[in-house]
């Protein structure tokens, strides 16, 4: 799993014009932010969850607010701004069809709601 909090993800250029964290949440700007999520390595084909929480961002402001939550990106391309760890995750994540009962299980997981 995978995650921002959505003041972060506002400092994105390209949702620049978005002013609160409730308008980024809106179905009518999904197009754009999902842009912005595949680009730091979010997988938008799996479900992304926008969650209420109490958190600490980037900028290292505590405070509640929303945080998208997902799954990695698995393809190397889309993967420019993730970090080693992150790295580690996604090398297992394309190495799993070596191991087809384990690739199973594990995906059959990723899919539960």
């Amino acid at each position: 799993m995978r995650n921002i909090s959505l003041r972060d993800l506002m400092l994105a250029d390209s949702l620049s014009h978005i002013k609160s964290e409730v308008e980024l949440i809106n179905p009518k700007n999904d197009v754009v932010v999902n842009y912005v999520l595949t680009e730091i390595g979010f997988d938008v084909r799996q479900p992304v969850e926008y969650i209420p929480s109490f958190h600490r961002d980037m900028q290292g402001k505590a405070a509640v607010g929303y945080q998208a939550v997902g799954e990695y990106m698995v393809d190397p391309r889309y993967n420019k701004f993730i970090d080693t760890m992150d790295r580690i995750i996604v090398a297992g994540l394309i190495r799993l069809p070596r191991f087809p009962a384990r690739a199973e299980t594990i995906h059959a997981a990723r899919s539960l709601p």
